[in-house]
C-alpha cells in the first residue's frame, strides 16, 4: 500500500472509533436506570408499584401533600389512620391525583384500604 492509501484508513479508522465511544457515552447517559430511585418532587407521593414513594414525607403546616395514582391501572385509594380519617380519604382511583392540605403540626398515617400492607405517613412540622 501506499502512504496516500493509509492516511485515509488511519483517519477512518479513528474517526470510526471516536464516533462508536461518543454513541456508548451518549447511550450510557441518556436513560436512567431502573436501579436508580426516582427523584422526589417536592409534597408528592408517587403511588406506584403497589407502594407509596416516599413511604413518609414531611411538609410545613399550612403545606399540600398530593398523591399522584400511576400504577397501570391498579386501583388504590388513600385513606388516614384514627384521627386522620376525616382528612386524609380519597376516592379509589386508578390515576389522576389526590391532595390534602395540612394545617397542624404532628404525624399523620395513612393506608390504602385495598391493599394493606400499602402504608405511608405524612409528617407535618
Amino acid at each position: 500500500m501506499t502512504p496516500l492509501r493509509r492516511r485515509p484508513a488511519l483517519s477512518l479508522r479513528r474517526f470510526a472509533v471516536a464516533l462508536a465511544l461518543a454513541a456508548t457515552l451518549t447511550a450510557c447517559g441518556a436513560e436512567k436506570s431502573d436501579d436508580q430511585p426516582a427523584q422526589a418532587e417536592p409534597g408528592v407521593v408517587l403511588v406506584k408499584d403497589m407502594q407509596f414513594t416516599p413511604a413518609t414525607i414531611t411538609v410545613q403546616a399550612g403545606e399540600s401533600v398530593t398523591w399522584r395514582f400511576d400504577d397501570g391501572g391498579v386501583p388504590h385509594n388513600v385513606q388516614g389512620a384514627k384521627p386522620a380519617d376525616t382528612l386524609i380519604h380519597s376516592p379509589i382511583l386508578r390515576d389522576n391525583s389526590y391532595t390534602v392540605t395540612f394545617d397542624t403540626p404532628g404525624t399523620y398515617q395513612y393506608g390504602c384500604t385495598l391493599h394493606p400492607q400499602m402504608t405511608g405517613s405524612v409528617v407535618v412540622t
